[in-house]
């Protein structure tokens, strides 16, 4: 072998390569272009665990938002019902105010469903409220209540309306949950309690 020339097998002994990142490997080939491998960031990993850790109650939250809507639709349908019996009837001036107090609340009920499903916290406010409003509707609708207030009061409740948790939403876009039926019967049950209950209160008022 002649001084200074280096045989093409030589290059790949250490002496004559130096220490590379782990994120590069040399193939077989000296001459080859360094394969460049995507490094896995430790932040998705958390994300993703933190976002199943959650999924579950994030869901509930969400179903409760629909069903807040659903409820928007049962009383939409009530108040029109109502104001068509008064117009024919003749209802006097006590019975519009009624009917105008549920008209408020039933766009309540749909600016609540609305924020729900998108984990805003003034909807996660005024349902609270209105779950401790529902407490007095003793034995039902204080069952129904407490679970609400859970969903929404919990440790669980505070992280999926967290704007951190919000972040980790959007880096996590492939874990999904699938409610089964019952939850959504159940859940269902409590909503039309809910406006059951709220109907009953203010018409003996």
């Amino acid at each position: 072998m002649q001084e200074g020339f280096v045989f093409p097998g030589e290059l790949d002994t250490p002496r004559h390569i130096p220490q590379l990142p782990a994120v590069i490997r040399m193939e077989n080939n000296p001459y080859a272009a360094p394969t460049v491998y995507p490094v896995a960031t430790e932040i998705e990993p958390a994300a993703e665990t933190i976002r199943r850790a959650h999924i579950k109650h994030e869901v509930s939250v969400k179903g409760l938002g629909t069903l807040y809507f659903i409820g928007f639709v049962v009383l939409l349908i009530s108040i029109i019902l109502m104001i068509f019996a008064l117009v024919v009837e003749g209802g006097d001036a006590s019975e519009w105010a009624m009917a105008a107090v549920f008209m408020v609340i039933a766009f309540l009920y749909f600016w609540i469903a609305r924020g729900l499903r998108a984990l805003k916290n003034p909807a996660r406010i005024a349902a609270i409220v209105f779950a401790a409003i529902g407490l007095l509707g003793f034995p039902l609708g204080t069952l129904i209540s407490i679970y609400i207030l859970y969903l929404l009061l919990s440790r669980k409740g505070s992280m999926v309306f967290s704007p951190e948790y919000k972040l980790i939403i959007e880096q996590t876009p492939h874990v999904r949950y699938k409610t089964s039926v019952v939850v959504w019967i159940v859940l269902g049950i409590i909503i039309l309690a809910v406006v059951g209950l709220f109907i009953f209160v203010l018409s003996t008022t």
